[in-house]
């Protein structure tokens, strides 16, 4: 397997992470016994920026909220070290080796309805990313990141910096030229149900649909960030 058994995930908050996120994060170890895992709270991150990449110190501080430096953060953790990053609100159904062991750089599709949304026939996503160290792709991000100061302006709410970052790597994926050094995982494997399902899941109105999609992936994610509660009750 060329990306490293490590998996990533990020949570900076001196109050600990909540028990429902607790409980989802468990998931990934469970399923991947043999891999390292690691949680990156605020102590861990600010010694990997002293250690690794000091030079981005100024660029993470400048940032104006968690969201926004989590974003720049799952970028440069997985330049430099490799991995597999899911965002905390991921759970993991069943282990993700074959998924991704003969490729190099993984990106995951969201579900049609939220490509539909961004007038797009695909969208990719950015709460899961695999990718070997130092590929040409995430030093593209970094280098978009610098060069916009995507995310640090005053009147950006979460939604907008969510999509802002979901705009920026579909932009440099469009424009990418080595594109078959990047695989696309498809929505059925890795986020089976959209934002408008999962809020029918949280209010107890599965249905039998759902449940086969669930049943056929590797993993769901659960939208659980503020934007995504709002723009799920806006599809209700």
């Amino acid at each position: 397997m060329k990306i490293p058994k490590i998996i990533h995930q990020i949570y900076d908050n001196p109050a600990g992470v909540p028990d429902i996120l607790s409980d989802v994060s468990e998931s990934w170890k469970k399923e991947h016994p043999a891999w390292n895992y690691r949680l990156w709270d605020h102590e861990a991150i600010q010694k990997f920026l002293e250690d690794s990449c000091p030079e981005f110190i100024p660029i993470y501080k400048s940032f104006l909220c968690n969201k926004q430096r989590w974003e720049f953060m799952r970028y440069l953790i997985l330049y430099h070290e490799g991995g597999l990053y899911v965002d905390m609100d991921y759970e993991c159904i069943q282990p993700m080796d074959s998924l991704l062991e003969t490729h190099s750089c993984c990106l995951a599709l969201e579900p049609a309805e939220h490509a539909e949304r961004f007038g797009k026939q695909e969208l990719i996503g950015n709460a899961m990313l695999a990718a070997i160290p130092h590929h040409p792709f995430f030093e593209k991000i970094i280098e978009q990141i610098i060069l916009s100061g995507n995310g640090r302006k005053q009147t950006m709410t979460w939604h907008d910096t969510q999509n802002a970052g979901i705009e920026m790597i579909n932009n440099l994926y469009e424009g990418y030229d080595f594109k078959e050094e990047i695989t696309l995982l498809p929505a059925d494997l890795v986020t089976p149900l959209s934002a408008r399902e999962i809020s029918l899941l949280l209010l107890n109105r599965e249905t039998p649909e759902m449940e086969d999609k669930v049943e056929k992936a590797f993993a769901v994610h659960y939208f659980l960030g503020q934007w995504r509660l709002k723009y799920a009750s806006d599809m209700v």
